[in-house]
């Protein structure tokens, strides 16, 4: 504030200076003008004066020189000297007071002229005598006229002449007294015009001193301000001299110079964090692109591979089913189990990759439905039943008091949890026993929440891996991979499902001991299943159906173009007693369509020439208006998320994934013709 103060007197001190050198400089030539004004108006009122003066004797003179010649030429006045003694007399009169008017005091003339004043009194006096008295003599004896009028006329000149002379010398004498004047002036100008010169010079050094220290100081901001302009924000070097009446104006520079270079620096790292953001995400985007075409090749392998090992493994399965109820001997059929075995294992891995790929990808849906949560349980326990007492094992059953009957869940998910869980206790349990339990937790709204808990006396888990044991491809220790065989993705799968269905997974386990695996999860409870006897009287007993067709009359088309699956499906169709043609692609499924009448259709999805979603649309827009439909079913080795769905909407009528059991396909076949029976009926 103090210093805002002394620079607001700074400059007040140059308005200040700036207005007195201005206010000199005006003065003076007010002062200048009003002495040439004063000196102006006295010389050229006394001029006035003497020549008003000189000018009324000289017009008096010649008015009287005028009534002298008018005398003389009056005719009437001839012999009449009274009456021209009184005229006469009258400008005698006239002449003496002019003589009197004629003096150098009344006249304002200088003494220098005395002398000429002398000579017109003289002559004014010359002129009376020679004027008036004569004028008498003249009137008496006009032969003197001629010498009278030349004597007056010399005496007018002489005296017109002095006249003259005087008002000349009057003019000059003025002109004179003018310059005088005007050299004291300009003397007087010149000392004053000096002094104010020197006033003047003063001031302006003065005012140039303080405005050349403030446009330094300006300078020096103003470039200051330039290098800030310019992203410099480091002090100049060296640093200028500071006046103290610019300090608050330095300070506010320089925490203005702090301000900025802490926003450049700011400004910097934000920029380099936003190229380092720019780089990262370019990064990301390529890493996610890389994830992106990795994901998607992925599941383009996972895609291919499982069809390439689920149609082989169809082949295997579904012979290994076939031979069983074919004559063998002890050995051959162990053989024969060992094989069955191994391709359910096979079968199961190729399960768990494809769930553990859908859950990577998020692609894997629950299929929420009513279901019976004991009979599940007991389906489950029942499952594994035959492999615990393989080693010897017992499976017990602990369903506590409470536990709702029908739930709403997915209870294949829920089955696939159990399985996993107790597919690991019977795996690693050498003695002892396996525990499937089950207990209500809490229930309220429709709501209930349920924790299972599967129990072993197996070798127990390390608690040093207890906490990597949900990882995927981990097991308890290397060494296992070996001895009991997996793919280390059983609890993960298990601990993604059990979150995916709204719970969570956890163990608690002693090496040498067993292990214990707890879940919770959610259901919305469902309405119980009641049946209501009927309160009608029993009906007349209806018309009985009409006999079913036999599976000899039925004409089966197989589109599938694997020769191994072909083997596999003409032996079931064989031994079920249904009739078949084969077809090795779609194209050949059209052609025999038009050569003949079918019942049901095997469509294989993948076959060359044309695919079985291509044949199946082009045989749904030749059934158009014939009011028949043909049913087709899906038998493909295409089993991942979405499959089902494209093949119902290119318009098959069922999904079966390859490898299937033959009473699988026995099933959907049998559903199937007896749908059609039932539509053609109707």
């Amino acid at each position: 504030m103090l210093q805002t103060s002394a620079l607001s007197r700074r400059l007040t001190l140059i308005a200040l200076l700036a207005s007195l050198a201005i206010g000199l400089i005006a003065a003076s030539l007010f002062f200048v003008a009003r002495q040439y004004n004063a000196l102006l108006d006295h010389l050229t009122g006394d001029d006035l004066v003497r020549q008003e003066a000189i000018s009324k004797s000289y017009i008096e003179f010649s008015e009287i020189n005028n009534e002298v010649f008018k005398l003389l030429d009056r005719q009437q006045d001839i012999g009449k000297p009274g009456e021209v003694y009184l005229q006469g007399r009258h400008l005698i009169d006239r002449i003496d007071r002019l003589q009197a008017q004629a003096s150098a005091s009344h006249f304002g003339i200088a003494p220098t002229e005395s002398a000429l004043m002398n000579n017109l009194q003289q002559d004014l006096t010359d002129y009376k005598n020679t004027a008036i008295i004569g004028l008498e003599m003249v009137l008496a004896n006009r032969d003197l006229r001629l010498v009278y009028t030349n004597q007056v006329s010399n005496r007018f000149n002489r005296i017109n002449h002095i006249f003259l002379k005087l008002m000349e010398n009057t003019r000059l004498e003025t002109t004179r007294e003018m310059r005088r004047e005007s050299a004291t002036i300009q003397q007087r100008m010149f000392l004053l015009g000096g002094l104010i010169a020197v006033l003047v010079a003063g001031l302006a050094g003065l005012i140039y001193w303080l405005v050349r220290g403030m446009s330094q100081q300006f300078g020096h901001v103003e470039h200051s301000l330039g290098r800030l302009r310019q992203g410099d924000t480091t002090p100049a070097q060296p640093a200028p001299a500071r006046d103290p009446a610019f300090a608050s104006l330095y300070s506010a520079l320089d925490a203005f110079r702090d301000a900025l270079g802490k926003l450049y620096r700011s400004e910097q790292a934000l920029s380099d964090k936003n190229r380092a953001l720019e780089l990262q995400a370019a990064e990301l985007a390529e890493a996610r692109d890389a994830a992106l075409r990795a994901s998607e090749a992925k599941s383009q392998f996972l895609a291919n591979i499982s069809h390439e090992l689920r149609t082989p493994l169809n082949g295997i399965m579904g012979m290994a089913q076939l031979m069983i109820d074919t004559p063998m001997n002890r050995e051959q059929r162990d053989m024969l189990n060992i094989i069955d075995q191994s391709s359910r294992d096979l079968y199961s891995l190729i399960e768990d990759l494809l769930d553990f790929a859908k859950i990577e990808q998020g692609s894997l849906k629950l299929a929420p439905t009513a279901f019976n949560l004991p009979a599940s349980l007991n389906d489950a326990a029942d499952l594994f039943a035959g492999m615990a007492r393989a080693k010897g094992l017992t499976i017990v059953r602990d369903f506590g008091p409470g536990l709702p009957e029908r739930v709403i869940g997915d209870p294949l998910r829920l089955r696939q949890v159990l399985s996993n869980l107790l597919d690991n206790a019977i795996k690693f349990t050498e003695s002892g026993s396996v525990t499937l339990s089950a207990s209500l937790g809490t229930a309220a709204e429709g709501r209930a929440h349920v924790q299972f808990a599967v129990n072993d006396t197996g070798i127990g888990i390390p608690e040093s891996v207890q906490q990597k044991i949900f990882d995927a491809f981990a097991q308890a220790d290397g060494s296992s991979t070996r001895r009991y065989g997996g793919a280390g993705m059983g609890l993960t799968i298990c601990q993604q499902l059990t979150r995916l269905m709204g719970g969570s997974l956890w163990l608690e386990s002693r090496p040498g001991e067993g292990s214990s695996f707890y879940f919770d999860l959610p259901f919305e409870l469902a309405a119980p299943v009641v049946e209501i006897p009927s309160a009608q009287p029993p009906t007349p007993a209806a018309e009985p159906a009409a006999a079913p067709i036999a599976a000899a009359e039925r004409h089966i088309l197989v589109a599938e173009d694997n020769p191994i699956n072909q083997t596999l499906v003409k032996t079931i169709l064989a031994k079920l007693g249904y009739r078949h043609t084969l077809a090795g692609n779609g194209q050949q499924a059209l052609d025999a369509l038009d050569a003949g009448d079918f019942d049901l259709i095997l469509m294989d999805c993948q076959m060359p020439v044309m695919d079985g979603y291509e044949a199946t649309r082009i045989i749904r827009h030749r059934e158009l208006g014939s009011g028949r439909r043909i049913p087709i079913l899906a038998v493909t080795a295409h089993a991942l998320t979405g499959d089902r769905e494209r093949c119902l909407e290119a318009g098959m009528d069922d999904y079966l994934a390859k490898p299937y059991r033959f009473e699988e396909i026995k099933q959907k076949i049998g559903q199937l013709l007896e749908a059609s029976d039932r539509i053609a009926q109707d």
